[in-house]
């Protein structure tokens, strides 16, 4: 289902094509009501951008760029009043969901982290030595730009805004907009591995009919 998801959020924008195929497994496999797994899916979207919000928080901490000299106390403070109002949200809005608030924001921790460490690998591969809390800064960022429904696939916003983060960051263009391009690809031939499930489906549902 996972790598179904994934191969679905290639070709819709802001990945809500694998959004929408698990809502629909998740309520023809559990019978739970429409509502529900709207709600379990928009929660699991917005616990995915808090997490890169934070992690690029944290982050901008420790970015040395005369830009965040003097602002870095407001990414202290954006940090706390995000879990913050976060928590309140989900008790206001999701309140059969809090039990498992801190369980599901561990296991999107954990998944976003990996994310982070495979474009620090990245970095590391193209050779990048220096700067690299600030590509990280920027990769998180244009994270959450992809996120948003602008492009399909998230394809080009990533890719601009690691171009202008790296202008205002006074790092290289060039190599910025390759990671960028470097991830993307692979996330891309990982995703077309749903391919093969796709087809599989399709043919379970014609020898059922």
């Amino acid at each position: 289902m996972y790598l179904l998801g994934m191969f679905y959020n290639l070709f819709l924008p802001g990945g809500i094509g694998g959004d929408a195929y698990k809502g629909y497994v998740i309520r023809k496999k559990f019978q739970v009501n429409t509502k529900k797994v709207v709600s379990v899916l928009v929660l699991d979207r917005l616990s995915g951008l808090l997490l890169l919000f934070l992690y690029a928080c944290i982050l901008a901490l420790f970015v040395q760029n005369e830009l965040f000299r003097n602002t870095k106390w407001l990414f202290g403070i954006a940090i706390v009043f995000s879990l913050l109002i976060f928590w309140l949200m989900n008790k206001r809005f999701f309140s059969g969901m809090l039990p498992i608030f801190w369980k599901s924001f561990s296991y999107s921790a954990f998944v976003q982290l990996t994310q982070l460490c495979s474009a620090f690998f990245i970095l590391k591969s193209l050779g990048i030595a220096v700067d690299i809390t600030a590509y990280l800064f920027i990769f998180l960022v244009s994270s959450i730009v992809s996120v948003l429904p602008l492009t399909i696939g998230g394809i080009g916003s990533r890719e601009v805004t690691f171009y202008y983060g790296a202008t205002l960051l006074a790092l290289d263009q060039n190599t910025s907009v390759g990671v960028s391009m470097v991830f993307f690809l692979i996330t891309a031939i990982v995703s077309l591995l749903g391919i093969f499930y796709h087809f599989k489906k399709v043919d379970l549902q014609v020898a059922t009919e």
